[in-house]
């Protein structure tokens, strides 16, 4: 019937059809100069981000003279020894390996390469404003970029993006990587922004040229992250253009991503899947350390680490002055942090029925499943978990046309409000 809604292909409700008048009803007039305004409204949603992101979570955008230096970091340290022909570090800083002798920095080396490419200018280290150029200002923007092209309503691409970059744990990720430059922060956030840019031409035009790097680099952040090279895959098959040129694009950046760590790994340890993580305990005893003695990876830690990354609810803490409720140290769980992800139960069917929505979340899948056998929980995370930002970009993806009509659109704006009060103000970030 005419003027009446319906269903989208993935299942989302389908607003009011409005029809074009008849050509003889039209305005043929020449437009004037202010009809390019009509763009406007998403410069002000932006805008309205960024002021959201820096006024509500007090994002540290502020004192950008601080420089992170090579002492305090083993990935400046490892960028500074490659400036001078190295490979080891000087001396051994927490979480660097001990391996004959030597002591080398093992984790992801994203972070490394962007201060590799810092150093020539800025010698002591990497400037903050170097983080709040890269990290801060840009990941609103490529979420909101990403969510433009999820739904249609603006406003529901705002409450996403808030959601996204404000309820989640990309706010803390975000905060320490410009308050301290933590190792850990900096590669996950990279990683993140990363995984938006690629989600962003995954749900527009997929130009392998663009989302091979962009998930090369991602994996180079986060290891577990390479899954995603099974949506690439797929989205260069269906693309558009000679499919064999987009297939050998897509498998050689996976080749590429693969063959840099693998190479550095060569070089430590002799072997290319020797990442150094068990050296990374030697001379410990604590209880990460023992935990590692069972393994990297094993099945023994799936109950434990299901409870946190799912529940990880907040402890009693017993002092003198009496009983203190804390955020969890060790991981906490995202479905309550985070609850608009529940909406992904609630619409499960429609969210399943695109082809591109469920090789998207078997990546995510395969992502949150490795983390399940992983022997640490990412501890000193209080109240979030830095690891969920391994899959919870592509769940927000997946899920945003869901919540923008109906009575969706107002529950999945009172989660954000949500997630946003408690990683904003009821957790220290």
């Amino acid at each position: 019937m005419s003027g009446a809604g319906g269903i989208e292909p993935d299942g989302a409700p389908r607003p009011p059809v409005k029809h074009s008048p008849p050509w003889w009803r039209r305005d043929w007039s020449v437009p004037d100069v202010l009809t390019g305004l009509k763009a406007r409204p998403a410069w002000v949603a932006l805008a309205s981000i960024y002021a959201f992101c820096i006024l509500f979570p007090s994002y540290p955008f502020t004192s950008v003279t601080r420089v992170f230096e090579a002492e305090e970091n083993p990935l400046v340290a490892q960028a500074q020894a490659w400036w001078s022909g190295r490979l080891d570090l000087p001396q051994r800083l927490w979480d660097t390996a001990l391996f004959n002798e030597r002591v080398y920095a093992v984790q992801p080396p994203a972070y490394s390469f962007l201060a590799a490419a810092v150093l020539p200018w800025s010698p002591k280290g990497v400037p903050r404003w170097v983080f709040v150029l890269v990290l801060g200002l840009s990941a609103p923007a490529l979420a909101f970029a990403l969510f433009r092209r999820r739904v249609v309503r603006i406003t529901t691409a705002v409450v996403l993006t808030i959601g996204l970059v404000c309820g989640t744990s990309l706010a803390p990720v975000l905060v320490q990587s410009l308050s301290n430059g933590n190792v850990y922060a900096v590669n996950v956030a990279i990683s993140a922004i990363c995984q938006l840019i690629f989600l962003g031409e995954f749900f527009g035009k997929r130009r392998v040229w663009l989302m091979g790097p962009a998930l090369a680099v991602s994996t180079w952040a986060r290891q577990l992250t390479v899954f995603y090279f099974l949506p690439c895959a797929w989205a260069a098959w269906h693309g558009e253009g000679a499919r064999w040129r987009r297939m050998i694009a897509a498998a050689g950046w996976s080749a590429v991503a693969a063959a840099l760590p693998m190479t550095l790994n060569t070089l430590k340890f002799g072997h290319p899947l020797e990442s150094g993580y068990r050296y990374l305990y030697v001379e410990r005893d604590d209880p990460i350390a023992q935990d590692a003695a069972h393994g990297i990876f094993a099945p023994r830690f799936i109950p434990r680490n299901l409870y946190y990354m799912n529940l990880g609810l907040p402890v009693i803490r017993h002092y003198p002055r009496g009983d203190q409720l804390e955020a969890n140290s060790e991981c906490t769980g995202v479905w309550w942090t985070s609850p608009i992800l529940v909406l992904l139960l609630a619409r499960a069917r429609a969210i399943w029925r695109r082809p591109e929505h469920r090789v998207l979340l078997a990546a995510a899948a395969f992502a949150f499943a490795a983390l399940t056998l992983y022997h640490a929980t990412g501890r000193s995370q209080y109240g979030h978990n830095r690891y969920s930002l391994d899959y919870l970009p592509a769940l927000f993806a997946a899920l945003a046309p869901q919540v923008e009509w109906g009575r969706w659109k107002w529950i999945g704006a009172a989660c954000v409000m949500w997630s946003a009060v408690y990683f904003c103000r009821l957790i220290a970030v």
